[in-house]
């Protein structure tokens, strides 16, 4: 079976191919191969690639190839179908205007039949919703908002619509999706306020229609549509079939919906409580639990926006309902959020919504305006109009029967209620109650009181009970039965200007003209004296009366109100007294006017805030016996402080914070609390705790206090805060000794800390002690004064020391790892760091090993240091890998003796030690590279076994950047001239041919004086000789001719391969070659031709031999015949 070549690898294996017709042609033919792949995995990758291609590749093409590609639709696979939902919402995002040719696809893509298209298509629709509206808001002119855009908006209503619809569908998933995708209806579909998240890239509201787009698309019926999609979220929030899965996003997409458009604050927060007192009844037990979890979380949530503050005692009271402790609220919500929650007043039932981004719509040239629905043209900022409908609205059937509820929930009707159930309950108490009841805390509270007459008046609305809903339905008949006629009147009329526009106006009565002539003075007969007029003495006592409590206030506010507006650019001094004692006198409404005044100006209006401050605290010390004490004066500077953190930029709050902390009569544990939250804001860290450090230095009296509040910032979670709060303590330590010394205590205190079981409280104000267990992050919390601490005083390092030695092992790891800055900072010539060497703690040689080598990582070891690290190993610690940070300082012999050693630690470890030893650069180390290499070589196998030693020296050809081929031919050099020859002096030959082939000629050479040194007798270098001859064929032939018989013989029975090449060899060698090779060489070679020329030889010996006999007999007998 072949493998399949997945189309990403496919796609970068041809990356060079990048020309436009080359990647054309490719996608051609990816297409046709896709349309006719029988398995929907090649398919699928062939499309991939096809995406690929186009889209990152030439997005030009895509226009080319989309019809092709949107092809696949037809295609009965559903993987194949949601690739093209994801093909077509990527390309969209990339290019808006292919809008108009997927839209209908989409729409197709709806009305499949396979829920998990479905899912992926209302996916899909969720994002291109969005790009939609924010392609036709980019239009520049009116021009550009051709009929295509229109069609396509109209497309894109339809599919809303269809989403919508899909509410009911049967299947789950599909419900939930359908959800999310309402959800961004709302958000696209409104106007953003004040309060409202930062918009990201993709988002887009109807803030950033221009005018030319808001003429077209209807902004008035946009957000009409959007309130619409939000009723029937709610609707489906409420109902009694939803799914448990379905009911907690639905939760969610509210709570989303609120927070970023707050002026559904109201409505949101009725939903959750109807949830709340009616869950559906299809849930189990397992289920009900979830949602209220959820529910809790997402309250939790809702409570941190700022408008949430006017909804505060029925949030708190949902979350005690559902489980949250007070101390649990205290840690989640804002201080001034349990504040308002605590305060005794009446809820209420419509809360000040913050006020929506001004979106003016100016009439155009030829004077059409985008009018409203109903004839009204917005004339100021959106949601002016909106607050009066909302307003009105607002009293809806709960809060009427809530309303009517309160008073009649007194003591005795509470009781004969809970008798007379008494007589219905069961005798078990249900497990449903029992999972989901939490004890009331507050029971008998106002706020308590309100909140059950609520949950009440959901249940009683729910069944269509209660005087709330008498009281809308008399409302609904009373609309219903207005004549006609009276409706028409209403109507506005349209005023025809002079260019010929119509405006949009009210029709005038005609009761103004006749108040005007009533107005007028009488007319008097001719010939009538006027009776003259005589002057009276004023009597204030006659002519004025006592005014009640409620115009008394009314009068107030006018008048410090007029006071405020007459110094609009500075107030004289008589003038800041007057509106402080007012302030200090009335307080309520009208402190709350003068806060507003203050903030809107803070610079200008510093001088009124202090003379305010010490109004109030000459007025309380006035008070005789007042518990507490300055409880005016605190609540006070509460209240401006709260303001000025939530009301007033960063920048103009900077200043006059920092004057009220510093010259305020008394700083009140309230300030205190707030100037804590001050400083663990990222924004205002910086300023926050040089205020603090000014308190420090310029207030003694707490100086102590103030200094504990910022020592316990070292140890806050925020990296920010911590760091900033370091840096101030660590100015303070310079200035006294004092501050040094409480600094130091503080640091030293967290250190120990690390030896309880348990961290320190300070890291976890909120928790009982001992309820937390130490982590990684809660020893670097503890240790980060002390670190800062530490390149400043050396001394502190003894402690580290002591603390590290009886600390568990988790926290020395992380000791270990937090050591780096401090220990750099400290350097190697610290008398402190080198009395530590000197006199070392037992058991804490690791940690002087770690300080060792952050101080030799990048500077050789000063020869102080290497003379107590030395002092130190031969006297006490024998662990060789004390030696490693201080190598580079010993003797040669120092280091040859410790190489035994150090080869038998851990890999890692072995290359730390070579990269200290070989990178001395040109101040050289205590050995070269080539003596390093010699010296592994000649370790005796009695100290270190042969394995190690291979695996050290192949650490050593690893590096070639030092190891060149020089430095190789020394060292293979050096091993030659030693006898006896080291056992790996072959395998260090083999090595470096490998490395560098260009040392073959010096290899022969070697191979040659081995020869000489006759090899065979060793037989490990014996064995290496014959691999290395083995791999330098046939430049080796040469030198194993030389060989003596025997070695020869024995070489051919190591490795035959190498007899048939000498044979060629000798071969090929010229007559007189041959002939200084010896006869028993040739004779292994040829043993059957040197035989027969052997025999040869011998004939011809004794053919010479019997010749002279001959001549001799011949000679003898011619002699005889002489004779």
């Amino acid at each position: 079976m072949s493998k399949v070549v997945p189309t990403a690898a496919q796609f970068f294996a041809d990356e060079g191919d990048t020309g436009p017709e080359d990647i054309s042609q490719r996608v051609v033919a990816l297409l046709n191969e896709a349309a006719t792949a029988a398995k929907e995995q090649h398919k699928i990758q062939n499309l991939r690639t096809v995406q690929e291609l186009i889209t990152q590749r030439d997005p030009g093409l895509l226009d080319n190839f989309l019809d092709e590609i949107l092809a696949f639709q037809n295609d009965r696979s559903v993987d194949v179908k949601k690739f093209l939902v994801g093909f077509m919402e990527a390309s969209c995002k990339r290019d808006p205007a292919i809008l108009p040719r997927v839209v209908a696809n989409i729409q197709l893509m709806l009305n499949e039949e396979n829920p998990n298209i479905q899912k992926r298509t209302i996916q899909a629709a969720t994002q291109l919703y969005k790009v939609c509206l924010k392609w036709l808001c980019a239009s520049k002119s009116t021009m550009s908002m051709d009929d295509l855009k229109k069609r396509t908006w109209n497309h894109f209503q339809q599919i809303r619509e269809t989403v919508s619809g899909l509410l009911d569908s049967y299947n789950d998933g599909v419900r939930t999706q359908v959800i999310k995708f309402m959800e961004t209806v709302v958000l696209c579909q409104t106007f953003p306020d004040v309060h409202s998240p930062p918009k990201r890239a993709d988002d887009v509201a109807l803030d950033d229609a221009p005018i030319h787009v808001a003429q077209v698309i209807k902004l008035t019926t946009l957000e009409q549509q959007a309130k619409k999609t939000l009723e029937n979220l709610v609707a489906y929030h409420g109902a009694k079939h939803i799914s448990s899965i379905n009911l907690m996003t639905c939760t969610q997409a509210l709570v989303i919906v609120a927070t970023s458009r707050a002026e559904f604050m109201p409505r949101v927060i009725a939903a959750l409580e109807k949830l709340h007192a009616n869950l559906p009844p299809t849930l189990s037990m397992s289920q009900v639990s979830s949602v209220r979890k959820h529910l809790k979380l997402q309250l939790l949530l809702l409570c941190k926006h700022p408008v949430a503050l006017n909804f505060a005692p029925q949030l708190t009271a949902l979350l005690s309902d559902l489980g949250a402790t007070p101390h649990e609220l205290a840690k989640q919500l804002p201080s001034k959020f349990i504040q308002e929650s605590t305060r005794k007043r009446t809820i209420p039932t419509e809360a000040p919504i913050a006020p929506k981004m001004p979106w003016m719509m100016p009439v155009s040239v030829g004077g059409i305006a985008d009018d409203d629905e109903d004839g009204e043209a917005d004339t100021g900022p959106r949601g002016v109009a909106y607050r009066a409908a909302d307003k009105d609205a607002s009293q809806s059937a709960i809060d009427i029967t809530a309303a009517d509820l309160t008073p009649r929930l007194t003591t005795l009707n509470v009781t004969d209620i809970v008798l007379v159930s008494m007589l219905r309950l069961p005798e078990a108490m249900p497990a449903p109650f029992k999972e989901t009841y939490t004890p009331i805390g507050s029971a008998g509270t106002e706020q308590q009181i309100s909140h059950l007459a609520r949950l009440m008046a959901s249940q009683m609305t729910e069944q269509n009970l209660g005087k709330g809903v008498e009281e809308m339905m008399r409302q609904a008949q009373i609309e219903m039965s207005q004549p006609q006629d009276n409706q028409d009147s209403a109507e506005p009329m349209q005023i025809e200007t002079i260019g010929g526009t119509k405006i949009p106006g009210s029709k005038k009565t005609t009761k103004e003209p006749e108040v005007r002539e009533e107005a007028l003075p009488p007319l008097l007969p001719s010939g009538a004296e006027i009776p003259k007029m005589r002057a009276l003495h004023l009597n204030l006592a006659e002519v004025t009366r006592p005014m009640n409590k409620e115009e008394l206030e009314s009068f107030m506010v006018s008048t410090v109100r007029r006071l405020l507006k007459t110094g609009l650019t500075k107030h004289s001094k008589a003038q800041l007294k007057t509106i402080a004692g007012v302030a200090t006198q009335q307080r309520g409404d009208i402190a709350e006017l003068i806060r507003e005044f203050i903030c809107k100006n803070v610079r200008a209006n510093s001088d009124l805030v202090m003379m305010w401050l010490f109004e109030e605290y000459t007025a309380d010390l006035a008070l005789p016996n007042s518990d507490p004490p300055l409880k005016n004066y605190s609540q006070c500077v509460h209240d401006i402080l709260m303001d000025l953190l939530i009301k007033v930029e960063t920048r103009d709050r900077d200043v006059i914070f920092q004057r009220v902390f510093m010259e305020a009569p008394v700083v009140t544990e309230n300030a205190i609390d707030i100037l804590q939250q001050y400083c663990q804001n990222e924004v205002s860290v910086n300023h926050g705790l040089h205020i603090l450090r000014s308190l420090i230095e310029y207030r003694p009296i707490r100086q102590k206090h103030y200094l504990e509040l910022l020592l316990q910032l070292t140890t806050n979670h925020m990296e920010e805060v911590r760091q900033q709060a370091v840096k101030q303590c660590l100015i303070l330590a310079q200035k006294s000794t004092e501050m040094k010394e409480a600094v130091e205590n503080y640091a030293l205190q967290h250190l120990r800390a690390l030896l309880e079981p348990s961290p320190p409280a300070t890291l976890y104000p909120n928790q009982q002690e001992g309820d937390n267990v130490w982590l990684e992050d809660d020893v670097k919390l503890c240790m980060t004064l002390y670190l800062a601490l530490l390149p400043v005083n050396h001394a502190l390092i003894h402690d580290l020391a002591h603390v590290y030695v009886a600390a568990p092992t988790d926290t020395k790891r992380t000791i270990l790892w937090s050591l780096e800055q401090p220990v750099k900072g400290m350097g190697m010539e610290s008398p402190e760091l080198l009395l530590l060497l000197e006199n070392c703690p037992k058991h804490a040689e690791t940690l002087i090993t770690r300080i060792l080598h952050l101080l030799t990582e990048q500077n050789a070891p000063s020869a102080e240091l290497v003379r107590r690290v030395r002092d130190l190993y031969h006297k006490r610690v024998g662990d060789v890998r004390f030696l490693i940070p201080v190598l580079t300082g010993l003797t040669y012999k120092e280091v040859v003796a410790a190489l035994p050693k150090l080869i038998k630690l851990n890999p890692n470890v072995i290359k730390e030690v070579f990269n200290r030893l070989l990178s001395c650069g040109e101040s050289g180390g205590p050995i070269s590279p080539a003596d390093l290499l010699v010296a592994l070589h000649n370790i005796e196998p009695s100290k270190c076994d042969v394995k190690t030693v291979i695996k050290a020296t192949a650490l050593c050809f690893a590096e070639r950047s030092v190891y060149t081929q020089d430095v190789l031919a020394l060292v293979l050099q050096q091993l030659m001239e030693q006898n006896p020859l080291p056992t790996l002096l072959m395998r260090s030959v083999i090595q470096s041919l490998t490395l560098y082939p260009r040392l073959l000629g010096f290899v022969m050479n070697i191979l040659q004086r081995l020869i000489s040194k006759q090899v065979w007798k060793q037989k490990k270098v014996w064995e290496g000789f014959i691999k290395c001859c083995e791999r330098a064929q046939p430049q080796s032939l040469h030198v194993i001719i030389q060989l003596p018989a025997e070695p020869l013989q024995e070489l051919f029975n190591e490795a035959p391969s190498l007899k048939e090449p000498l044979i060629q060899h000798v071969t090929s060698l010229t007559q007189h070659q041959r002939s200084h090779i010896p006869l028993s060489v040739l004779k292994i070679l040829f043993p059957e031709d040197v035989a027969s020329q052997v025999a040869t030889e011998k004939e011809a010996r004794v053919g010479e031999q019997q010749q002279p006999m001959e001549q001799d007999d011949s000679s003898q007998s011619s002699s005889r015949g002489r004779e």
